[in-house]
């Protein structure tokens, strides 16, 4: 069987959040039933507000 492509974007902006907790425990679980993973956080992303 196959594991599946996973993007799993945590759209919340704060550093802590329970938004993070719930997608890092998501994208763990996923990954250890053998799915590929990636996880990105809105809050580790750059954005130029000034353009």
């Amino acid at each position: 069987m196959f594991g599946k492509r996973i993007y799993v974007l945590n759209g919340h902006p704060g550093e802590v959040s329970l938004s993070k907790q719930f997608s890092e425990d998501y994208a763990q679980a996923a990954a250890k039933a053998g799915h590929d993973v990636r996880i990105t956080h809105l809050s580790d992303l750059d954005f130029d507000l000034d353009f």
